[in-house]
Parts: C-alpha cells; sequence; structure tokens
C-alpha cells in the first residue's frame, strides 16, 4: 500500500478530494473511538503517556508548579479541541469530497 498525500489529497474550487481505500476509511473507524477513550482518560491535571505527550504538551518542564497550573487551566481546552476534530473525522469519513471549512 503506497502513500502519497499528493495523489490522495487535492485541493480544487471544489473543496478537497480524499482518495483513500475502503480499508483504510475502516481502520480509521475502528482508531477513532480508540483515541477518543485515551483522550477522554487523561488525567485533570494532564497526566498522559510520552506517547501521547504532543496532544497535551508539557509548557513547564523544569517547574512542577507551574505545570500543574497550565495543565489545570488548559487541559479542558485542548481536549475538546482534540475531540471536537475527532467527531469531524467521523463525521466525513465515507466522504470522498470536504469543504473548505471541513
Amino acid at each position: 500500500m503506497g502513500f502519497s498525500l499528493r495523489r490522495r489529497i487535492r485541493r480544487s474550487s471544489e473543496g478537497v478530494s480524499i482518495k483513500i481505500q475502503d480499508e483504510e476509511r475502516q481502520l480509521l473507524g475502528h482508531l477513532i473511538p480508540q483515541l477518543r477513550d485515551v483522550l477522554v482518560g487523561v488525567g485533570p491535571s494532564g497526566e498522559v503517556d510520552e506517547g501521547m505527550r504532543r496532544l497535551f504538551p508539557t509548557a513547564h518542564p523544569e517547574d512542577v508548579d507551574n505545570e500543574a497550573e497550565f495543565q489545570a487551566s488548559q487541559r479542558d481546552r485542548l481536549l475538546a479541541v482534540r475531540l471536537d476534530r475527532l467527531d469531524l473525522v467521523e463525521s466525513t469519513l465515507s466522504a470522498e469530497r470536504l469543504t473548505d471549512s471541513e
């Protein structure tokens, strides 16, 4: 299965055309709920496995108190944005063409 984004995702005046195989759509469909579960399971202070750190970045690695304050103030916003994006991917998964806003 070769992977070339230029051939698979194309922007035109009509929107964005996406050409992925049914198996890829199915895989994404299976992965989305799993990722959603992982995201929802992130603790209120942003404790995450290092593999997920990019989704809840560390702002103050050398200062535990400032980092805890940052995570407490930003976690819910970051979580809401990520869950919203997962919902969008899930709702457009079978589409072959997306609007610019999608």
